[in-house]
């Protein structure tokens, strides 16, 4: 089993060494949420990312937590699970920030034609549903308590779905872990290499750290390392455009259709338009293009707030899948004590918090993985 070798800056006697039970590679949800599993599990752990908290996809400005994927509204994967993983941290974290970064404030998901309405209707019983989390609403009511989306076909309500902003809640999250003792390196590169059985990590500042256990939850990066080539990674890149308003908005909920609509009650002259669409891309960058699109979604589902905002804010980042769109998590098949954590789309929020704990329970009890989401379903026989 070959061991990795990468240079080590050398260090001056004014840094710092740690020695802990995991270092992850990543400061995303995936990431945050490995090192509040180990801290759970009272297990020490090391965070590194080369930018903050917050600062790549997992950042968004505006993200739901909507567990009715598709266009049948197909119950997303362990969302019974992943829902109350995600809401536990959410308020553990929010004493961290002077700001509200999300909200219960139920997903709406109206029907744009006869046979979304069709399926819609149909995912309530068709799917094994918690109680109380879905609900069929018709176009008379959708008419008269949701005057202002443009519906002839009724809507499905997920009741527990959540907007979420995702730059504070993961620059608050940091906060709240640290304050638990988790250790953050930011803003800097890091090398690793595994070196006697233990791995060891030191930054560009020169603090080294020591590992016995590394989990790689870098996302986007993920796709362009050798370490992990044998998985299937595909990148989609997405955009959000945040319009301000001068009136407070007559919203009560955020919104999934052709893409979403994130809004939050505590921010009532705001919404976010997102949408990850472009499987095609030559920049990370938002453009003028990405936002004609998310104007078109926008009017097609709200027509009367397409216009008449006074500022737009831009935003993009690339998220990553696997052809069967579920996550991947689990070892190396080569590299001792190295794990992956990754793949979670458009369901980081809903699941990332729940995967972390399913890999911790993997590294330190020996908790089986199952078998849709472990790494080992690509691994070479």
């Amino acid at each position: 089993m070959p061991e990795q070798k990468l240079h080590l800056p050398k260090r001056s006697i004014f840094n710092m060494n740690y020695s802990v039970d995991v270092a992850v590679l990543g400061a995303g949800i995936s990431g945050l949420s490995v090192a509040d599993a180990c801290i759970q599990k009272n297990k020490s752990c090391a965070v590194f990312d080369i930018s903050e908290p917050g600062a790549g996809t997992s950042g968004a400005p505006g993200m739901l937590v909507n567990a009715a994927t598709g266009r049948r509204a197909k119950k997303a994967w362990e969302a019974e699970k992943g829902y109350p993983a995600i809401l536990s941290l959410l308020n553990r974290a929010s004493s961290f920030s002077e700001h509200n970064f999300f909200e219960e404030n139920c997903v709406l998901r109206p029907a744009l034609t006869d046979k979304l309405a069709e399926n819609f209707q149909n995912s309530i019983t068709k799917y094994d549903w918690p109680d109380g989390w879905v609900e069929w609403i018709n176009r008379e009511r959708v008419n008269a308590d949701y005057p202002y989306i443009d519906n002839d076909y009724g809507a499905l309500l997920i009741k527990n779905g959540l907007t979420v902003n995702g730059q504070l809640f993961l620059k608050a999250c940091s906060e709240y872990l640290t304050s638990l003792g988790m250790h953050g390196f930011y803003n800097q590169k890091t090398d690793y290499r595994l070196e006697k059985g233990k791995w060891q990590l030191s930054t560009d500042s020169g603090d080294l750290v020591t590992a016995a256990y590394l989990v790689d939850a870098r996302g986007f990066a993920q796709t362009r390392s050798k370490e992990w080539d044998f998985i299937p990674f595909h990148n989609i890149k997405g955009q959000t455009a945040t319009f301000s308003y001068a009136e407070p908005l007559p919203l009560c909920s955020s919104i999934s259709s052709l893409g979403y609509m994130a809004y939050m009650d505590t921010y009532p002259n705001k919404l976010t338009v997102g949408s990850t669409y472009e499987h095609e891309f030559d920049s990370l960058d938002p453009d003028e293009d990405g936002l004609d699109y998310l104007l078109k979604n926008l009017k097609s589902t709200l027509p009367g707030l397409s216009e008449n905002y006074e500022s737009v804010n831009q935003w993009s980042g690339v998220r990553t899948t696997v052809p069967d769109r579920k996550p991947v998590t689990g070892p190396h098949p080569d590299i001792a004590k190295f794990f992956v954590i990754g793949a979670l789309g458009s369901k980081g929020l809903l699941l990332g918090r729940y995967v972390a704990e399913i890999l911790v329970n993997y590294i330190f009890d020996e908790y089986d993985i199952d078998k849709s989401i472990a790494s080992n379903r690509f691994f070479k026989n």
